[in-house]
């Protein structure tokens, strides 16, 4: 395999375990917090079939409902989210997409689900209206102040958490390194991708956020079935067959 096809399984093996992962809990319901694609532009129709494919072989044997909320990376110039490549996945029965401010009842759970806006007062206006209408639990794509990009920086533009303080939690996608932040005792959580995607990951766990009906959460690792390792010339004997499947950079 090629190192394009190589990953696109290497991906699926992962969506593949959240599948497991959420059907041994007992969960129906799954909300994925955006960037489906990491390219509008670049979706190509042979790997959007392939992985689309299994894809609705792993929904249809799991069979619950997945809400699929629009990030940046899947709008046309990561701008617009009238245009996006999730409009392919509208009419599957057991598919939710999420392009607009949206309040629905999951699991018991009042929760607003908004998706990417590169005008943070759109996306403050929109989590402060779903909340006045009940949600108690927030999903959204979005830039945080002070969420850590992947290089360890923070980031100084965005929204303030405090914008969200009415909430009783929340989780986000847009920052691909998982993180909790701690709001009066709320915990909101950047989940971050389900696996290592480059050097950048290197020793992060990756995993996802179960919510209970309480809205009691916690953070919950998946293996890697492929992980990112810098190796230096001393430490060379500390390789062995086991590191044949994953990415070794030898410095």
């Amino acid at each position: 395999m090629d190192g394009v096809n190589d990953r696109l399984f290497q991906s699926l093996y992962a969506l593949r375990d959240v599948f497991m992962l959420a059907d041994a809990l007992g969960e129906r319901s799954i909300i994925h917090a955006g960037d489906w694609f990491d390219d509008w532009w670049a979706v190509q129709t042979a790997t959007g079939a392939v992985s689309t494919n299994e894809f609705y072989m792993m929904l249809e044997q799991w069979g619950g409902t997945f809400y699929m909320v629009v990030g940046n990376h899947d709008m046309n110039n990561k701008r617009s989210a009238r245009t996006h490549t999730l409009m392919a996945f509208t009419g599957h029965p057991q598919i939710r997409v999420i392009d607009r401010p949206t309040l629905l009842e999951i699991d018991g759970i009042p929760v607003a689900l908004i998706p990417y806006h590169k005008d943070v007062r759109w996306t403050v206006e929109a989590a402060h209206s779903l909340q006045r209408a009940g949600a108690r639990w927030i999903v959204g794509h979005l830039d945080l102040i002070d969420g850590m990009w992947n290089d360890g920086k923070k980031a100084e533009r965005g929204i303030p958490l405090q914008e969200f303080a009415a909430y009783e939690g929340g989780t986000f996608g847009h920052y691909h390194t998982p993180q909790i932040f701690d709001l009066h005792g709320q915990p909101f959580y950047y989940v971050g991708s389900p696996l290592q995607t480059s050097f950048v990951d290197e020793g992060q766990t990756k995993g996802v956020v179960q919510v209970d009906a309480d809205l009691t959460s916690r953070f919950l690792p998946l293996p890697q079935c492929v992980q990112f390792h810098t190796v230096y010339d001393d430490s060379l004997y500390f390789v062995n067959d086991e590191w044949s499947k994953h990415y070794v950079h030898i410095v």
